[in-house]
Parts: structure tokens; C-alpha cells; sequence
């Protein structure tokens, strides 16, 4: 009720709004970004893009390369992901295919003989339609903004590298040639389903048809894995010369082939559906499953496989050779290294692979396993590829049983020391606390500190899923050592437990179309619950399309021109009405804000403070995207800012965390307690115990949680914890508000984000 919308983007998604009942010269004002990710009830259904968004965010975990060989590596590097991402594209309506080619048109309709053969055209054509629904579901009406100030300033940045680059913002955003690509393989790839029977019996022409949709999927397979980056996103620095042809065989040569691709699938696709019309008395053997649906599968599961090998074979030498950590301090490189030992990119493409294969088991399997689970009806069978998955799901369900324990054990264990956690970490100043309110401290602590096993849960998931894709590949493919015991038993055949294995699987994704489903529904009514689902895209969405063109658009695209060029008009007022700005960015807001502080000028810097709070900007995107934040690129906007940047975090915060200081926990029993600061800043600081209970160390202020009451009184043991929220709230706000200030003690223009 007290906020006015005081500018529009242009956009009709992003707003700037003031509060109305705050009296100059202090104003309050908010920019809102988050509609780009949770606007409009179709983007609901976002959740089934995720494992294109994971293998398209893999392509920003690539460090950056600076010699030819690592640019050599990092170009074959994101050859692997535009394969990968290809494959789980054809995957999606591979499992679609299932459904309605197979169990309706093979199964139910043609009694698993070929009979109304036409059927199976009509079908394959009706889910090639779904392309103009997932383009729908995607679609963006405006090309990026480039947030680069007046030209003398641009000059004077450090153009071309990471969130200072330029193309980062610019990028063709709607990727149409990737589009087209990807649209021909699965037009193609309709096409061979539909017409293999019929050519395997002898019909002549969808023998043909056949034909040509293999050597055309083939074909568009290699002009995407060599089409570099189209986008123009993740590309690095190239020589000028280099640059100039790749940029003109991207604008020219790959759109012709794009569109000769998509438009000859299409006429493919169109003559096999012709064609089955004319496939009248040919006598077609059964088959309780479509014939080539397992074939298919194979392919995908051999690019995808093969995809991976390879990936890994260019990133172990690319991460050796980069594996120097910007800073000079063996401690800053620890706290900033990169997860997984910098083969970041291989382990969430492995678990792009693994979540992908499952939703597309989950879809295809499901409206099968549900009658033989529950109904008890007469078995409706599904190809053996499919009952692999089945399978190594089985394994999966197990495995997560055993990981949960493991927490659950964990916390047995961490709960025998809640009053020395409690009692010192987080109630400094109370002291201690009766077992009800211990516990519960502890448990807020403990599930905080679970973000920490994140990158490990992904390593080993995506590990776990390699290994059973292997186990797989060597039973179908007929490798010598399939017979060892081992590799039998992880691939299903090892004797008659498989089936209980299969139904394990069977439940463990029925449940997991049951939560997407229930989500999904929820999502496309409410606003908040759409909100809370697509969180996860404000980190993918944040990285532009490159590796595949069925991800949401990149919101980094508009919001960091939008959220600098309102900033530098603010502070560049005719009657300079405004003379300092304080931006108070929280959680992924954080990262908005730096990239928009790297393009802001330094007369504009100048007058500028940052007060962050939830922020993962050492937590999380250092490790993940060395190449676009690190120790060199926070610390230079710190420098810039005249070190106005002060950062809040909580114990109990299960998303955020420090930036400026680590190594917390190593310095327990230390009186006082200390901790280990970015170069520049001494080194090891004693934390500070000031006022309303925060730890303070340099730029940094650690918070309770929950908060210290009205004149500091202790809280309730019943009070809940704010975690990621309400930092604002906080006692110490005003005070932190005022020291990141320019002009300390004057009135000032504080603008938070969501």
C-alpha cells in the first residue's frame, strides 16, 4: 500500500518503485526483476526445461581460456555440450513418442502388427506440432541491451572479459539457427520411428524415408557440434581476423544450413506421413514394442555417452592447466576454488544426462507402470531400453535412501553438541539455552550447512549415473567384459531381483511425476507458488542461450543495462537532487548488482555504496563460473566503490553466506574467534562481538538468528529463524546502511532489490 511504480523499463516486466511514506530527502526505492522468471502462468511448466537449462549452464563453468590450447580445449568442450544437448532434445520426444507412436499407435490401434498403419503418421506429425508449443513456452520479443555507458567509459573498462564483455548482454537472445537445428533432428527422428517398420518389412518408399531422416539426423548432429557459439554468449576473445570469419560463417553459412536442415525435415516428416497412407496390405511381423524405438535409443544414449567421454578428455587437461586461482594467497584460492577440482561443466553434463533420462523415463514408463503397480490389469510392455531405465532408477532409489541416512545420522551427531553450537555461534550474548530452543538452533544450523554438499550430491549423482549408463551400454552394445559380475548387476542382469529393482524405479518416478505435476498445478494458479518454484532460473536464466536454444531467455540481458542506466541517471540529475545512492542487493540481486557496478562509471562509483545481504557471490559463483566472478572481479568492485561494500550473512541462512571472510568453523575455540580475509585486509581478523549481538569482521557482519529483541532483548526460544529473509528487520540495518554511505551522516537514496 505504500509503494508507487515510479518507472518503467520499457519492458513490461521490470519496474522501479518508491516508497511513499518516507519524506525527502531520503528516499526508498526497489527494483523488481522477478516477474522475468515467474510473470505468466505458462512458465509453470519451465520445470520440464531443466536439464536443458543445467547443460546450458555447464557452458559458463568453463574457465576461461587464454593461450590456443585452451581455447582449442574450451571449443571442443562446448562441441561435447551441443551434442549433449541435442541428444536430450531428441530424448524429450523420444519419451513422447513413446507414449503416443508406441502404446496408442503401434500397441493399442495397430494390435502390435502395423495394422492402420496411418496411425502412426498421424501421431508422429501430432507431436512434431508440441515444437510450436515448446517455442511458445520459450519465446522473446526483444533482443539484449547492452549495458555499456557513454563510449569513453566502455573504452576504459576492461572490455571483452567475462560480465565485462559486451556480446555477454547482446548475444543473438531469440538463437534462431540453434532452434531450427534442433527442430530438424527431431523432425528426423519422428520420421525413422514412424517409418521402420514399414521399411524393415519392405516397403520401398519409407525404406527410402528412413534413409534420408537417418543421414539428415546425422548431418545436423555434426553441423551442431561444429556451429561454435552462434549466440555469441560464451565465446571467448579471439583475434580480430578469426573473429570476423567465424562471425560471417554464423551470419551466413550456418542460417543457410539451418534453414535447409528445418526445412528438408519438414518435408521428410510431411512424405512419411504420406507415405504410411499407402502402406495398405504390407504384412508387417509382430512385435510387442515398436521396432527401432530401441535402435533410436541407442543412438541417443551413444552420442550422449560418447558426448561425455570426450568432454572429459578436453576438461582434465583444460582444468590442469588453468587450475591457478586468481589471488596471490594459498588460503584465498581454497575458499575461492572451483568445484569438482574444476571439471565442474562434466559433472553437471553427466547430471543434465542422468535428470534428463529420467524425465524422459518418468514420462514414458509411467503410463505403463501404473496399471501393472496398482490396476492389475493385463501388462502393457514398453521397450527394454525403457526397462533399463526402469533399472537404474531402481539403484537411484536405494541411493537416495542411503544418502538421507546419512544426513539423518549426521545430525544425530551434530545434535550432541547443540549447546556449543547454539550457545556460542549463534547467541553469543544470551548464554545458554534450554534443550527445546538448543535443538532447534542446531537444526537451522545444520540444514544451512547442507548447501556446502550440494556440489558433492551433484559429483556423486552425476558420477552414479555414469556408471549405470556404462553398465547399460555394455549390455546393449555386446562389450567382452559385459559379463563381469559387476557390470551385470548394475545393468539388470543378474537375476530375478531385477523386476523388484524395476518396480523401486517404477516408484521413484511415478513419485517424481506426481511432485512435478502437483508443483506444476499449484505454479500455474498462484503467483507466490510460481515464484518459489522457478527460483532455480534465476541462477540458469541468468547465463545467456548457447549450448541449447529450449532454455528461458536471460534476464542478465535487460536487467543489468536497466538496473546501470537507472543508477547513473539518478546520480546525474540536472539539479543533482540526488547525491549519493546506496544499493542494497539481496541473493541473486547480489550478482545483478556487480555485474551492473562493472559497467557504472567511476565518477558515478564515486558516490555509490553496496550493502549485500544473502548474497552466494563467494558461496556459490566463484566456484561454479570462475570465469565470469572470482576473487579479481569482487575485489575490483570493491576497490572501486573506495571499499564502501559491506556484506550481511546469517548462520542460519541455507542459501548464502560470507564473501569477505571463511574458515569460520577452523577458529571455533579461539578467544576471540578469527577468520581468513581476501588479500588487503590483514589476513586473519579477530571478529568483533558489537552491538544487537553481530559479529563483525572488516567488511563483513555475521547476524543472529533469530533476532535479538527490542533493546537487545534475548528472544524467545520459540521465535522462528528468518534464514534467507528479512534481513532489512534487523537492528543493525540503519547502522550498516549508513557506514557503506559516501557522505556518512547525510540522507541518502537506498535502493534494495528482490
Amino acid at each position: 500500500p505504500n509503494m508507487a511504480r515510479i518507472a518503467d523499463t520499457g519492458s513490461g516486466v521490470s519496474q522501479f518503485w518508491r516508497r511513499t511514506d518516507i519524506s525527502p530527502p531520503r528516499e526508498l526505492r526497489a527494483y523488481h526483476w522477478g516477474e522475468y522468471t515467474s510473470r505468466s502462468p505458462a512458465q509453470a511448466f519451465w520445470i520440464l526445461l531443466l536439464p536443458f537449462g543445467v547443460i546450458n549452464a555447464a557452458q559458463f563453468m568453463l574457465p576461461e581460456p587464454t593461450t590456443v590450447v585452451r581455447k582449442l580445449l574450451h571449443a571442443l568442450a562446448g562441441s561435447c555440450l551441443r551434442v549433449i544437448g541435442l541428444a536430450l532434445s531428441c530424448l524429450v520426444f523420444l519419451s513422447l513418442s513413446s507414449v503416443f507412436i508406441d502404446r496408442i499407435g503401434w500397441y493399442a490401434i495397430g494390435h502390435h502388427r502395423g495394422l492402420h498403419y496411418e496411425w502412426l503418421g498421424v501421431l508422429g506429425a501430432g507431436i512434431a506440432l508440441l515444437l510450436l508449443w515448446a517455442r511458445v513456452l520459450i519465446k522473446q520479443r526483444r533482443n539484449g541491451v547492452s549495458p555499456a555507458p557513454p563510449a569513453s567509459v566502455a573504452a576504459s573498462a576492461s572490455a571483452g572479459r567475462g560480465l565485462q564483455r559486451e556480446g555477454f548482454y547482446t548475444g543473438a537472445a531469440h538463437s534462431p539457427d540453434a532452434r531450427r537445428l534442433h527442430a530438424a533432428a527431431i523432425l528426423a527422428m519422428l520420421a525413422i520411428l514412424v517409418s521402420w517398420a514399414a521399411a524393415q518389412a519392405g516397403d520401398a518408399a519409407l525404406g527410402r524415408v528412413r534413409a534420408a531422416a537417418i543421414w539428415l539426423l546425422a548431418g545436423v548432429a555434426v553441423v551442431a557440434s561444429v556451429s561454435g557459439d552462434p549466440e555469441g554468449g560464451s565465446s571467448v576473445v579471439l583475434p580480430q581476423p578469426v573473429q570476423r570469419v567465424a562471425h560471417w560463417l554464423q551470419q551466413r553459412l550456418l542460417m543457410l544450413v539451418s534453414w535447409a536442415a528445418w526445412l528438408t525435415s519438414l518435408a521428410v516428416l510431411a512424405w512419411c506421413t504420406w507415405a504410411t497412407f499407402d502402406v495398405g496390405g504390407l504384412r508387417i511381423p509382430s512385435a510387442e514394442t515398436l521396432p527401432g524405438f530401441d535402435d533410436v535409443a541407442k543412438w541417443l544414449l551413444r552420442a550422449a555417452l560418447g558426448a561425455l567421454a570426450v568432454l572429459l578428455v578436453a576438461l582434465v587437461p583444460l582444468a590442469a592447466l588453468t587450475r591457478t586461482q586468481p589471488g596471490d594467497a594459498l588460503s584465498v584460492s581454497r575458499a575461492f576454488r572451483r568445484y569438482a577440482w574444476g571439471l565442474a561443466t562434466f559433472f553437471s553434463a553427466a547430471l543434465a544426462v542422468f535428470v534428463g533420462v529420467g524425465f524422459a523415463g518418468a514420462f514414458a514408463v509411467v503410463p505403463a507402470a501404473i496399471p501393472d503397480l496398482f490396476i492389475h490389469r493385463h501388462h502393457v510392455p514398453y521397450p527394454a531400453i525403457m526397462q533399463r531405465v526402469l533399472f537404474a532408477w531402481g539403484w537411484t532409489f536405494v541411493a537416495l535412501a542411503v544418502f538421507l541416512g546419512c544426513v539423518v545420522g549426521r545430525y544425530r551427531l551434530t545434535l550432541r553438541k547443540a549447546y556449543r553450537i547454539a550457545g556460542k555461534s549463534a547467541f553469543a550474548t544470551s548464554g545458554p539455552l534450554r534443550d527445546p530452543a538448543a535443538e532447534r538452533v542446531t537444526l537451522w544450523m545444520f540444514c544451512a550447512r547442507l548447501k556446502t554438499l550440494i556440489p558433492r550430491v551433484a559429483v556423486v549423482f552425476g558420477t552414479w549415473g555414469i556408471v549405470l549408463s556404462v553398465a547399460a551400454a555394455a549390455q546393449i552394445e555386446g562389450w567382452g567384459w559385459r559379463r563381469a559380475w559387476l557390470v551385470r548387476l548394475l545393468a539388470g542382469n543378474a537375476g530375478g531381483w531385477v523386476v523388484g529393482w524395476q518396480i523401486l524405479g517404477a516408484i521413484l518416478l511415478i513419485g517424481i511425476i506426481g511432485v512435478v505435476a502437483y508443483m506444476t498445478v499449484r505454479a500455474f494458479g498462484s503467483t507466490s507458488s510460481r515464484r518459489g518454484l522457478n527460483v532455480v532460473w534465476d541462477v540458469i536464466c541468468f547465463w545467456p542461450r548457447s549450448v541449447h536454444p529450449f532454455v528461458p531467455a536471460a534476464y542478465s540481458q535487460f536487467v543489468v543495462a536497466e538496473l546501470r542506466q537507472y543508477v547513473s541517471a539518478q546520480l546525474n540529475t540536472p539539479d543533482d537532487a540526488i547525491g549519493e545512492v546506496v544499493l542494497a542487493p539481496h541473493s541473486q540481486g547480489s550478482l545483478i548488482a556487480l555485474a551492473s557496478l562493472l559497467w557504472l562509471a567511476p565518477d558515478d562509483l564515486a558516490r555509490t555504496g553496496l550493502l549485500s545481504y544473502g548474497s552466494q557471490l563467494r558461496q556459490m559463483y566463484p566456484r561454479a563460473f570462475p570465469a565470469y566472478v572470482n576473487v579479481d572481479v569482487v575485489s575490483g568492485v570493491r576497490r572501486s566503490l573506495h571499499d564502501r561494500w559491506l556484506n550481511l550473512y546469517r548462520d542460519t541462512d541455507h542459501i548464502a553466506g560470507p564473501v569477505f571472510t571463511w574458515a569460520h568453523d577452523r577458529s571455533r575455540d579461539e578467544v576471540p574467534p578469527s577468520a581468513v580475509t581476501c588479500p588487503g585486509d590483514g589476513g586473519r581478523l579477530p571478529d568483533r562481538l558489537e552491538a544487537h549481538g553481530r559479529q563483525a569482521n572488516g567488511c563483513e557482519w555475521r547476524l543472529l538468528d533469530p533476532m535479538l529483541g527490542p533493546n537487545d532483548a534475548v528472544p524467545d526460544p520459540s521465535s522462528r529463524p528468518s534464514k534467507h529473509s528479512d534481513y532489512w528487520l534487523d537492528s543493525s540495518w540503519d547502522e550498516a546502511v549508513n557506514i557503506v554511505r559516501s557522505r556518512p551522516g547525510e540522507p541518502a537514496a537506498v535502493g534494495p532489490e528482490d
